[in-house]
């Protein structure tokens, strides 16, 4: 007989630590960043442009990253592409000294899932990247509920005799 938890859909590593990728060129925003994070058990990775950002998230389970507005070979819309077009499909949350109503309309409407003010206020980047990743996490449970109902539902049309 099966356990309880049998039924459960199976959790990724990314879906039981906070993994996060930070883009960002300016080196005071990874150090800002890492002793934010320190004494906490989230997965930080960091990247100075999309191609190194590129390469991370090919090879690397992440739930969501942290784009500075510009970077040196794109920006925070080319980051959205590249976290579009990854299997984890994580959140994108865009950082800017300038924030600004436009910015942050802009970000939301193509997909962002937040934008964060710099200097980095300690309480505000852990509340928004948390919320990211359990929004994340979410989506990832849903996504694989939905592909085991389908695989079900199809069960009868791929085994019944035709004959």
């Amino acid at each position: 007989m099966a356990g309880p938890t049998s039924n459960l859909p199976t959790i990724s590593s990314a879906e039981r630590a906070v993994t996060v990728l930070i883009v960002s060129h300016h080196e005071e925003d990874h150090d800002r960043l890492a002793g934010i994070f320190r004494k906490t058990n989230w997965k930080l990775y960091s990247a100075r442009n999309c191609t190194e950002a590129s390469g991370i998230l090919r090879t690397t389970p992440i739930a969501v990253v942290l784009s500075d507005c510009e970077l040196p070979d794109g920006d925070w819309k080319v980051m959205l592409q590249v976290a579009g077009a990854v299997p984890t499909e994580p959140l994108v949350v865009v950082a800017s000294s300038k924030v600004d109503s436009r910015l942050c309309a802009e970000a939301l409407n193509l997909g962002a899932y937040d934008v964060l003010a710099k200097p980095f206020d300690q309480a505000e980047v852990t509340r928004i990247l948390s919320l990211a990743w359990l929004h994340w996490r979410d989506l990832q449970v849903r996504a694989r509920r939905q592909s085991t109902r389908e695989r079900q539902s199809d069960y009868p049309r791929r085994f019944s005799a035709t004959a």
